[in-house]
């Protein structure tokens, strides 16, 4: 038996910062599509479970660490909404701190230096959005997480990915995104190095 949301609970929103660097000429189509079957994902989330959604895309010429930081910044989740920030772009590490995730890679134009004022780290972006006082915070990022200064290590073609066949599970939607605990969760496509 399915369980239907109480009053409060149709009031949730799910606010998505959508962070992706769809100029880039070398990522910038990947970027692309990460950030359509983001879009599409929690949109789809939020329509089955019964929620609003509050998207914010920063992509294409919006691009710009500015952006980020206006749009976090702009977040104003209640105590029982959901946030999702998602990352898809270049990343890096640094190997004399002692971050565990990666760098965002938030230079705007290529004459900009590499690091330094055009970044932000995703343990950083985590602590700014976990003190917003959401109930769900998704801190997801589909970058790179190897220090620049040491050799790149050069994977074979990824494996494609498939739709699911097993279907969308009401109960297993709401046990995830509608549980009362108060959840964060910070992940990343690769560990440090």
């Amino acid at each position: 038996e399915v369980r239907s949301l109480n009053a409060q609970e149709k009031m949730t929103r799910l606010h998505l910062v959508l962070v992706a660097n769809t100029n880039d000429m070398k990522i910038g189509k990947t970027c692309a599509i990460d950030r359509d079957a983001t879009r599409a994902t929690f949109g789809e989330v939020a329509e089955f479970l019964g929620i609003q959604f509050v998207p914010t895309i920063i992509e294409g010429a919006g691009f710009s660490k500015v952006n980020v930081e206006k749009a976090i910044n702009a977040l104003r989740p209640g105590a029982n909404d959901i946030v999702v920030f998602y990352y898809s772009g270049h990343g890096f590490s640094d190997a004399r701190d002692d971050y565990r995730f990666p760098y965002m890679d938030l230079r705007d134009k290529t004459y900009q230096p590499f690091g330094g004022q055009y970044t932000m780290n995703m343990e950083a972006v985590y602590q700014k959005i976990k003190a917003k006082g959401a109930r769900l915070n998704l801190i997801l990022s589909d970058c790179c997480n190897n220090d620049p200064r040491q050799t790149n290590n050069v994977s074979s073609e990824a494996p494609s990915t498939r739709t699911s066949s097993i279907g969308w599970d009401k109960n297993k939607c709401l046990a995830l995104f509608m549980n009362q605990r108060r959840t964060s969760i910070l992940m990343t496509a690769a560990q440090k190095g």
